[in-house]
């Protein structure tokens, strides 16, 4: 069984921060890697609408993961406080602020084979750096290159 949004949301407040990290929020996904392992200084401004979002968002990484032939994926930056936005040096409106957005490394996938594979049925943001892809529920079609 997984662990609903608001179960996480009542650990973080709880301060149970290990167990919120190690919930399963979908099949091949937790919610550590999702919250990227925030600390909990870091996890103070996350919001229920936040943990929300991680849920849809997880929903389609499955679906990501099945399109890719169940390939194993790593999220590499999912939701971020706005420190951490800023130090990495992401958009002032980036969606990864309010859980829309994840990075993903695909075992045996370069990010420009990602993208190229799920370029006609990805509905939102896709883009891609050096080293990750990025996608996002936006609400609509966008594409970039990092």
């Amino acid at each position: 069984m997984f662990t609903t949004a608001i179960e996480i949301y009542r650990r973080i407040q709880n301060n149970d921060i290990n167990a919120a990290r190690s919930a399963t929020a979908s099949a091949h996904f937790t919610w550590g890697e999702l919250l990227v392992y925030r600390t909990p200084l870091e996890l103070q401004d996350i919001q229920l609408t936040h943990l929300e979002n991680l849920a849809r968002l997880v929903a389609k990484l499955e679906e990501v993961r099945a399109t890719l032939g169940n390939r194993s994926m790593r999220i590499t930056s999912g939701w971020r406080d706005r420190a951490t936005n800023q130090r990495v040096g992401g958009a002032k409106g980036s969606k990864h602020l309010t859980g829309e957005a994840a990075d993903i490394v695909v075992a045996g996938l370069s990010p420009q084979d990602v993208q190229a594979r799920l370029d006609a049925s990805w509905a939102g943001g896709l883009g891609y750096g050096s080293t990750f892809t990025h996608l996002d529920i936006r609400g609509f079609k966008a594409r970039f290159r990092y």
